[in-house]
């Protein structure tokens, strides 16, 4: 066989290598420091805040309200928000430049008026686990955490009510070099999160 046939052999195998441990790295659970959205599930592990002394003081967050979609939710300070020309479609948070970190809520259509379980089926091979929350004033939600999103992995929730489902989808609390601050700030969305509600539209 050829030295340069052995050499390009060799390279194509230590590339698969790099790849294979690079979507290790990128998927694998690991102890962050997040809170969570209320869990029904008290199996789920349920992570801290970033650090003891750091708090969250949301009396100056601005309440931001989607009338087309009858809910509302509040913002923390020096955070944008950014509505798509239809309204289904809002950003949170730092949605532009080299480090971003933001909340992004979407609204799906749901004709069949699934439930908020029953609304989506991944396959496991892209997220870690899943199950039931709590957004808000006591909705019934389900979370798909860590799933696959490239350069980061994200927590995704879908909250069915009637025939739509809102999604929300952020980052994991998980250090990432591409996003700002992602612990403190997955710890400010759970706490944005705990303020969600429907209103009458």
């Amino acid at each position: 066989m050829k030295k340069s046939t052995i050499t390009i052999i060799i390279l194509a195998i230590a590339a698969v290598a790099v790849a294979g441990l690079a979507y290790t790295q990128l998927t694998k659970s690991e102890p962050g420091s997040r809170r969570s959205v209320s869990n029904i599930n008290q199996n789920v592990n349920v992570y801290d805040k970033p650090n003891p002394y750091w708090t969250v003081d949301s009396e100056s967050w601005q309440t931001f309200v989607n009338k087309e979609y009858g809910y509302q939710i509040d913002v923390p300070p020096g955070w944008d928000t950014r509505v798509g020309p239809d309204s289904k479609q809002v950003c949170i948070g730092n949605c532009e430049g080299m480090k971003t970190y933001s909340l992004r809520i979407s609204i799906e259509n749901n004709p069949q008026k699934y439930s908020s379980k029953d609304f989506v089926h991944w396959d496991k091979q892209y997220y870690d686990k899943e199950y039931p929350v709590v957004v808000g004033d006591g909705y019934e939600a389900y979370e798909f955490y860590n799933v696959w999103g490239g350069d980061e992995s994200n927590e995704i929730i879908f909250l069915a009510k009637d025939d739509i489902v809102i999604r929300f989808s952020f980052s994991i609390a998980r250090e990432n070099p591409n996003l700002d601050n992602p612990i403190e700030n997955n710890a400010l969305v759970h706490e944005a999160l705990k303020t969600f509600k429907f209103i009458e539209n």
